[in-house]
């Protein structure tokens, strides 16, 4: 609650999400595939809060709970999961810029000035960006992994402008002519076809020996937009049966939408060459 409070205080609204527990999540569900990184509220972000009141109401309900931020209003995150992103982040920017840094359970947060940019997933490898309308989460709440996200460097008051290069990233591609749409015969329909059955035989998240272990859907589907959008940038397949068809199949696979759309966006942008 402390920690929570100080982010209110801050200007920076704050949500409960829930807590890994025992190698699962708060949330109870059989099988989640974001243990303690989804919000507590029914309207997440929007539901963000700096009133002190309402934080203290949250944190005496769920005491436990991790932190979120709503992002793109007083920073701007850019979220580096690993040390493919932080190579990649580097050999873009060469020394990277001196502002607040968070480690989390597999990487980095680097905190900025608003950049005025919305979120964009896999704008580097391993690197997302969270902006206007997004969130992360803050310390010292839980990993999964056991370990809490804690402050690598704190500048208090300071917060560096995007760089550049990475601004040049956020900024939206310009609109595309419309594609017309070659017949897709039978190769294009078993590409569908192998898509969608990809992303239903995909594992599923499981504790082995008390070590959470992430499923292969979320990865399954970004590789099944990436394909398919290859065949939409040839006119063999059209944009919206793309999304349809993965979007059925991943809320089979049990994905909630809120990743389905991320997820689908970013596969399918990066086969679409755009």
């Amino acid at each position: 609650m402390d920690a929570a409070l100080g982010y209110a205080r801050r200007g920076i609204a704050v949500m409960p999400l829930h807590t890994p527990v025992n190698g699962g999540c708060s949330c109870s569900a059989e099988h989640c595939d974001n243990p303690g990184k989804h919000p507590r509220l029914r309207h997440g972000v929007h539901e963000a809060s700096r009133d002190p009141v309402q934080v203290r109401r949250w944190w005496k309900r769920w005491p436990q709970a991790n932190i979120g931020l709503r992002t793109g209003e007083v920073m701007d995150v850019c979220d580096v999961d690993g040390p493919l992103g932080l190579k990649a982040l580097r050999d873009l920017l060469g020394d990277l810029p001196t502002g607040p840094v968070v480690r989390t359970g597999a990487g980095w947060h680097l905190w900025f000035q608003p950049s005025g940019f919305g979120n964009r997933v896999g704008m580097l490898a391993q690197v997302d960006w969270r902006g206007a309308g997004g969130s992360i989460i803050a310390p010292p709440s839980l990993h999964p992994t056991g370990r809490r996200y804690h402050w690598a460097r704190y500048s208090r008051g300071y917060l560096p402008p995007c760089p550049a290069p990475l601004l040049e990233l956020l900024r939206p591609p310009p609109p595309r002519e419309p594609r017309e749409i070659i017949d897709p015969g039978p190769y294009a329909e078993r590409a569908v076809e192998r898509a969608v059955r990809s992303i239903l035989d995909a594992p599923v998240p499981k504790v082995v020996a008390g070590q959470y272990q992430p499923g292969g859907r979320n990865d399954a589907l970004n590789r099944a937009a990436y394909s398919l959008g290859k065949l939409a940038a040839q006119g063999y397949l059209d944009e919206r049966r793309i999304w349809t068809d993965l979007t059925t199949a991943a809320r089979q696979a049990g994905l909630s939408d809120t990743e389905i759309r991320r997820t689908i966006a970013s596969g399918l942008r990066a086969g679409l060459g755009v």
